[in-house]
C-alpha cells in the first residue's frame, strides 16, 4: 500500500480478548486512537512464566523454581483460576520484568489463554513499537488490535469489512500453505475455529446490524459481537466513552489449533490498523466498499451440485458433523444432524468456501479486462482440483456407523480432516484469489489513501 511505513517491521501474530483498551484513562490528543491485545499462551509462551506469577507467589518463591516448576505451577494456576475462581486477574508481572509490560495479565476462560492490554496509543507506529517487544519477549502470540474514533455513521462499514476478511483469510490460506510446505505445519486453522471462521450469510446480516446500529446517532450502540475473524464494530462504552465508537480488527486473529501461533500476522495486522485510520481520517469513510456487501457468501448449494446431493453428501456431512462434536462446536440449528445446512459452521466452509461463486466477486471491477478471463479460468481450474480431491477423500471416508461420541470421531479421522484442511489452502494457492486484493484495489478504494498523513 503506497505510503504505508510498516511492511519491514518484525513479524509477529493475531488472536481475541475481553477487556478493551480503555480510552476514558487516556487523554485524547487526536481524532483517532489505537489498542492492542496480545493473547498468551503457556504452551506456546513459555517464557511468560519469567515475566509473571500466579497472584498467590511472592516473587521470591516464584524465581527460586526453576523453568519447568514454573510452567507446571503456572499451568495448575491458569486451569484453577479460570475455571473454578473465575478471576479477572490471573497473573502478575514480577518487579525483574520489563517495564513496557503491564501489571497484570487478563484471563480469557474459553481458551485458558492470558492477555496483555496495551496503552491506548495515538499511531500505529506506537502500536509497531510495543508489538515488537512483546515479540521479542514472549516469542510470536496472537494478536488483536482495536481502532476508535468518535461516534458517527458508517456507510458502507458491512462491505469493507467482508472486503477485509476475504483478504485476510485468502492470504492466510496462501502464506499457510507455503508453511506446510516448508515444515508440514497444518493451514487452515480459521476453518476448524469456533469463534474465527470467514463472514458467511448470517454474519453479513450482524455487520449489516452494526452499520444500522452506528447511523441512528440518538441511541447507543448495541455490542452485537462478532464470532467471525472480520472487523467488528464495538460501542464506546467498552473503551470507557459513550461517545466513541471502535473497530476491533478479527480479519487477521488466526488461532494456533495444535501449533506455535504462526509469525507474520502482526505486520498485516498493523497495515490494516494503519488503513482504517485512513477511511477514517477521510472524507469518503466507507463509502468505497459499499459494493462489497453484495458479495455471494454462501457456496454450499454449488457445492451439493458439484458433489451430488447423496451417498458422498451424507457421508461427507456426517464426517464434518462427528468432528465439529469432537472439537465442541456447538450447532446453531439444534434440530440438524450434521453441519452442511449451516452457512456459518466453520465445518461447513472448510468444504465449501472454494464454491462460493468468487467469479461475481466485486473485486473484480478492479481486474484489468485483459486479465480477467486468465483470473478466471484460474479460479475454475483450482476449483475442479479441489473437487478431485474431495471426491477421493470422501471415496475413501469410513461408513460412520459408530456413536458419535470423542473416542469415534478421533479414531482414524484425523488425518482426513488434515487432508481437508491442505486441499482448502492448496486451492487458495492455486486460484490466484490473493493477488486480487493487492495494494492497487486499496489505492482505488481510497484515492486520499497514497497522500494521507498518519497521526
Amino acid at each position: 500500500m503506497a505510503g504505508c511505513p510498516f511492511h519491514s517491521l518484525s513479524r509477529s501474530q493475531a488472536p481475541k480478548v475481553q477487556s478493551l483498551p480503555s480510552v476514558a484513562m487516556a487523554e485524547r490528543k487526536g481524532p483517532v486512537s489505537f489498542g492492542l491485545e496480545v493473547e498468551l499462551s503457556l504452551r506456546f509462551n513459555p517464557d511468560m512464566v519469567n515475566g509473571y506469577r500466579p497472584p498467590i507467589e511472592s516473587d521470591e518463591s516464584w524465581l527460586a523454581l526453576t523453568h519447568e516448576e514454573r510452567l507446571s505451577r503456572g499451568e495448575y494456576w491458569n486451569r484453577i483460576s479460570q475455571e473454578l475462581f473465575f478471576r479477572d486477574t490471573s497473573f502478575e508481572r514480577l518487579r525483574q520484568a520489563p517495564a513496557f509490560l503491564p501489571s497484570e495479565l487478563i484471563a480469557e476462560g474459553a481458551t485458558l489463554t492470558n492477555e496483555i492490554k496495551s496503552p491506548v496509543y495515538w499511531s500505529v507506529q506506537e502500536c509497531s513499537e510495543f508489538l515488537y517487544s512483546c515479540e521479542s519477549t514472549f516469542g510470536p502470540a496472537q494478536v488483536q488490535g482495536h481502532v476508535v474514533c468518535e461516534r458517527r455513521a458508517i456507510p458502507g462499514f458491512a462491505g469493507f469489512s467482508i472486503f477485509e476478511s476475504d483478504a485476510a483469510m485468502l492470504k492466510t490460506l496462501v502464506s499457510e500453505y507455503a508453511a506446510y510446505l516448508d515444515c508440514k505445519r497444518m493451514p487452515a486453522g480459521n476453518f476448524i475455529a469456533r469463534f474465527l471462521p470467514p463472514v458467511s450469510e448470517r454474519s453479513k446480516t450482524t455487520l449489516l446490524d452494526m452499520e444500522q446500529s452506528a447511523a441512528v446517532l440518538s441511541r447507543p450502540l448495541t455490542e452485537l459481537g462478532a464470532k467471525f475473524a472480520a472487523p467488528a464494530l464495538r460501542p464506546g462504552k467498552l473503551y470507557g466513552q459513550a461517545n466513541l465508537m471502535g473497530f476491533e480488527l478479527r480479519q487477521w486473529d488466526t488461532p494456533s489449533v495444535g501449533a506455535v501461533p504462526m509469525a507474520g500476522r502482526a505486520e498485516e495486522l498493523l497495515v490494516s490498523m494503519y488503513f482504517l485510520e485512513q477511511i477514517l481520517l477521510s472524507e469518503h469513510g466507507f463509502s468505497g466498499f459499499e459494493s462489497f456487501v453484495a458479495t455471494p457468501l454462501d457456496g454450499r448449494e454449488a457445492l451439493a451440485r458439484a458433489l451430488g446431493v447423496g451417498d458422498a453428501w451424507d457421508v461427507l456431512d456426517r464426517f464434518l458433523f462427528c468432528q465439529a462434536q469432537h472439537m465442541g462446536f456447538r450447532s446453531s440449528n439444534p434440530g440438524v444432524r450434521g453441519v452442511l445446512e449451516e452457512t456459518d459452521h466453520a465445518m461447513t466452509q472448510l468444504v465449501s468456501w472454494p464454491f462460493r461463486p468468487w467469479e461475481e466477486h466485486p473485486v473484480f471491477a478492479f481486474v484489468p479486462p485483459m486479465m480477467r478471463a486468465q483470473a478466471l479460468d484460474r479460479i475454475q481450474g483450482a476449483r475442479t482440483d479441489f473437487l478431485g480431491e474431495l471426491r477421493c477423500v470422501v471415496r475413501h471416508l469410513p461408513s460412520l456407523q459408530a456413536p458419535l461420541d470423542r473416542s469415534s470421531a478421533q479414531d482414524g479421522f484425523d488425518d482426513v480432516l488434515s487432508s481437508l484442511r491442505v486441499n482448502l489452502a492448496r486451492w487458495a494457492d492455486t486460484s490466484g484469489l490473493s493477488s486480487l486484493f493487492g495494494d492497487d484495489v486499496y489505492d482505488q478504494l481510497l484515492p486520499s489513501f497514497s497522500s494521507a498523513e498518519s497521526i
